[in-house]
C-alpha cells in the first residue's frame, strides 16, 4: 500500500512539472536586433522617366542618424529597431515637426532588408557597399531652381556669349593675376608673368563691380585685385587708350575675387573645388583622389570619391553638380554646387559657384571655386 501512495505521489509531481509546457506557458521574449544589424546602405530600383538605372534607399548609420537616398521629398532624421520592427524619423519642408514612421521587418540579413507596408518608404532593399552618385531628378532640379530667375539669363547669355566668341576668335581660357581698374585704366598683370595686359570687360559689368567692393586702397582706383578669370588673349590694339599696353584681355568670365588671398602664391595645381562657409566655419577641397572637408570642432576627413561619374542635372537650364560620397557606414555627405555667383559672408570675397554640403546630417552653405581642371 505505502509503495502505491509513494508512486501515486511521484505521478503527481511530475505532472506539476509538465503541465505549464503542456499548455503552451510563455517564451522569452527575443532579444532586440542590435542596431549594427540593420546598419548600412539599403537601396532598390524605383522607376524614374528616361532613366533605367534610377535608385533610393536608406542609409543607417550605426549612431542613429538616418540620411535618405535619392528620396527629396523629405529629410531623414533618426532610426532605432528591435526584434521586428525599424522605426524611422523623418521631416518634409511643409512639416518640419520630426515624424516617426513605424514599419513591420519582415526580413533582416546579411543582403536583405523587407519592409511592411503601407508607407512609402515599405518595400524591398539590397545592401551596398557604397552611396550611389546619383543627380537630382530633372523634376526635382526645375523645382529647385525655379525661382532663381535672375541667373538663368545670365547662364544663357555666357553660354550664348562662349559660341560666339569660339566660333569667331577660339576657346577661352583659365587665367589668374592681379587686376587694376580706375580712370583710363584697365590693367590686368598675370601670375608669373611681366606682361600688361587691358582689359576688355564682357562679364556683364561684373568685373568692375566686384573690383569696385574688393579693391582696399581707397577710393579704390589703381589698388591690386587678385581674380581668377575665362578670358581669351587677343594681339594689341593701334588706338586708343588700349594701344598703350602689351596685348589685349577679353574678359568672359569672373571666376573668383579676394582682397585678402594669398593670390599667386595660392597653389591650385590638381584642384577641382575649394568650398568654404562661415558660422560655423568649414571648408572643403576636391581632388581626383577625393574629397577633404573639415568643419570647426571636428575632425577632419578625406572621402573617395570617383569623380568621372559625377553628374550634370539639367543642363540646359541650371548648371549643377552633385557628389556623393561615403566612409564605410559611418560617415556621409552630398555636395550641391551651382553655377551661380556667390560672395562671402564675411569677406565679401567672388565666388562663381554656391555650395551646400550635406555631411553627416549637417547643412553647411557657402560658397565654392573651381581649381585649375575644369568643371565641363
Amino acid at each position: 500500500m505505502k509503495k502505491i501512495q509513494s508512486f501515486l505521489q511521484q505521478v503527481a509531481m511530475l505532472s506539476t512539472l509538465l503541465l505549464p509546457a503542456c499548455l503552451g506557458a510563455p517564451l522569452p521574449a527575443p532579444a532586440p536586433t542590435p542596431p549594427s544589424t540593420a546598419a548600412g546602405i539599403w537601396l532598390r530600383p524605383i522607376a524614374a522617366a528616361n532613366d533605367s538605372t534610377a535608385i533610393e534607399g536608406l542609409h543607417l548609420l550605426p549612431d542613429g542618424r538616418l540620411h535618405l537616398v535619392g528620396i527629396y521629398s523629405m529629410d531623414g532624421l533618426t532610426w532605432s529597431a528591435n526584434a521586428d520592427s525599424l522605426t524611422l524619423t523623418a521631416a518634409t519642408e511643409r512639416y518640419p515637426e520630426a515624424d516617426p514612421l513605424n514599419y513591420h521587418i519582415e526580413k533582416l540579413d546579411a543582403d536583405s532588408l523587407v519592409l511592411a507596408a503601407p508607407g512609402y518608404l515599405g518595400g524591398r532593399y539590397r545592401r551596398s557597399d557604397s552611396l550611389p552618385n546619383t543627380p537630382l531628378p530633372r523634376s526635382r532640379a526645375a523645382a529647385l531652381y525655379a525661382n532663381r530667375a535672375a541667373y538663368r539669363p545670365l547662364s544663357d547669355h555666357l553660354r550664348l556669349l562662349r559660341a560666339r566668341i569660339a566660333a569667331h576668335l577660339g576657346q577661352d581660357q583659365f587665367i589668374r593675376g592681379y587686376l587694376r581698374m580706375g580712370h583710363e585704366v584697365r590693367s590686368f598683370i598675370p601670375c608669373g608673368g611681366e606682361r600688361n595686359y587691358w582689359v576688355d570687360d564682357l562679364t556683364g559689368s561684373a568685373l568692375y563691380e566686384v573690383y569696385r567692393s574688393l579693391a582696399l586702397a581707397p577710393p579704390a582706383d589703381y589698388a591690386p585685385l587678385y581674380v581668377e578669370l575665362n578670358a581669351l588673349v587677343q594681339a594689341p590694339r593701334s588706338e586708343g587708350f588700349a594701344a598703350d599696353y602689351d596685348s589685349l584681355l577679353v574678359a568672359i568670365e569672373l571666376r573668383f575675387a579676394a582682397g585678402e588671398t594669398r593670390g599667386c602664391a595660392d597653389d591650385l595645381d590638381g584642384v577641382y573645388f575649394r568650398a568654404q562657409g562661415n558660422e560655423p566655419s568649414w571648408h572643403l577641397e576636391m581632388r581626383a583622389e577625393g574629397i577633404r572637408v573639415q568643419q570647426m570642432g571636428y575632425e577632419a576627413l578625406d572621402f573617395p570619391v570617383d569623380l568621372k561619374k559625377h553628374h550634370l542635372a539639367q543642363e540646359a537650364a541650371v548648371n549643377v553638380q552633385i557628389y556623393r560620397a561615403a566612409i564605410d557606414t559611418t560617415h556621409a555627405l552630398m555636395l550641391h554646387l551651382e553655377h551661380q555667383p556667390c560672395r562671402d559672408s564675411m569677406a565679401g570675397n567672388y565666388y562663381h559657384f554656391t555650395a551646400e554640403l550635406e555631411w553627416d546630417g549637417r547643412l553647411l552653405r557657402g560658397c565654392a571655386r573651381q581649381g585649375t581642371l575644369p568643371y565641363k
